[in-house]
């Protein structure tokens, strides 16, 4: 009888982000779709239970609560690390959730960074447990801009099972840092999520383009050049105006991130405040998606958008996946290293900082005029992802058969 292989997921953070749920949900669907006859169980550690539990109710997937940073193993190594006696923090790891999994994956995009403590306890932890660890689909952004950091961690991502990057820029870092004898390519796994139907608040007229738009406040603010947040809500209450005149098209604004304790971060709060900017000929143009309906129901919406403009790069992914030519708004290496996975260039991206309204409307015109071709080629591209995704998931069961 064939043995069932449990992995660990781990890496995601104490927020509703759709980029995060499409990772996991991608993750759960590879499974499903290449990993044959062969059992698999998943199970993912997180800190807040309730919000994951929800995130994923539709999911056969099992939620394994961190420890407190209150729980009493933690506190007393906490005290020791403070009188400066070397002690791993790998108390807040259920040691029993680890012990009983073949396999530990580290999820979460581009968590690795160099303060990603977090990632290094849990290892520790895996390690005494004999369990192979496994960075699966993400960037390595912030090595590139701290290379004091760059020999901690050589020896650290060489001791991994495997690396899964999700753009070449990655592969080609880490080859360059002297890691590169476990590093594999391929798509981030949100590309795997299917979408669910969900009806946009957004009636389309006869022949009209219908944009998505989604605009983070920190790329927002990044775009400013006073660096002030009500400059930013103007000036992007602005673009939306200009793209309408050029256009006449419809602008679905797409909300992708919802901090539970920083509004300040919160897309839907943003976008709301850019909509309530907007003089109301423009508001009846426009219409904000409703928050929290889940990643599913998001990608669902983008499908029914002509092309999408965005500064959060899994919502871009969203749109690509479908076919959908899109425009990265780029405040990070990681926007960067996404659309040149996608389009093999950086012809659609647009830094924030560079951003005006006649630089976005000369992008948006050459989409249109390129529309077929880009889907085609998106098409064509999702092919060749696809095959990657499979070969993913087969190192990734191979590395859990291994071992135990």
């Amino acid at each position: 009888m064939q043995k069932t292989i449990k992995i660990l997921l781990y890496g995601l953070q104490s927020t509703w982000n759709y980029g995060c749920e499409a990772i996991v949900r991608g993750t759960l669907q590879m499974l499903k779709e290449h990993a044959g006859e062969q059992k698999v169980e998943v199970q993912l550690l997180v800190a807040d239970v309730a919000l994951y539990r929800k995130m994923f109710q539709d999911m056969q997937i099992t939620i394994v609560p961190m420890r407190s940073k209150w729980h009493p193993r933690y506190l007393f190594g906490a005290v020791l690390r403070k009188l400066g006696i070397t002690c791993s923090a790998a108390s807040l790891v259920p040691k029993n959730a680890v012990k009983n999994a073949n396999l530990a994956v580290c999820i979460g995009g581009d968590v690795f960074d160099e303060d990603s403590h977090y990632l290094r306890i849990f290892t520790d932890c895996a390690e005494r447990c004999h369990v192979p660890v496994i960075y699966w689909g993400g960037s390595f952004p912030a090595y590139a801009r701290t290379k004091e950091y760059t020999p901690a961690y050589r020896e650290y991502l060489n001791s991994l099972k495997a690396i899964f990057v999700r753009d070449p820029a990655s592969q080609d870092f880490l080859k360059k840092e002297g890691v590169f004898r476990n590093v594999h390519l391929m798509p981030d796994p949100a590309f795997s999520m299917s979408a669910k139907e969900y009806d946009i608040p957004l009636r389309r007229e006869k022949d009209e383009l219908i944009i998505g738009l989604n605009v983070s406040p920190y790329s927002a603010y990044l775009s400013s050049e006073s660096r002030v947040y009500t400059e930013a809500i103007k000036k992007n209450a602005e673009l939306i105006q200009r793209i309408v005149d050029e256009f006449n098209a419809g602008i679905l604004l797409i909300p992708h991130v919802f901090p539970q304790h920083d509004p300040t971060q919160d897309d839907a709060a943003w976008l709301e405040q850019i909509y309530s900017e907007l003089p109301e000929k423009y508001q009846k143009k426009v219409a904000l998606l409703q928050s929290k309906i889940g990643a599913p129901c998001s990608k669902g919406a983008l499908k029914q958008c002509d092309l999408l403009i965005s500064a959060r790069m899994h919502c871009c992914v969203a749109a690509v996946s479908q076919n959908i030519p899109t425009i990265f708004l780029g405040y990070s290496i990681k926007a960067e290293g996404m659309a040149r996975n996608v389009y093999d260039n950086t012809e659609w991206v647009i830094p924030v900082k560079d951003l005006s309204a006649e630089f976005l409307i000369d992008k948006i015109r050459a989409i249109i005029a390129n529309k077929e071709m880009l889907r085609r080629y998106l098409a064509d591209k999702g092919k060749k992802w696809k095959e990657l995704s499979r070969n993913a998931v087969i190192t990734l069961l191979h590395s859990a058969q291994s071992v135990k």
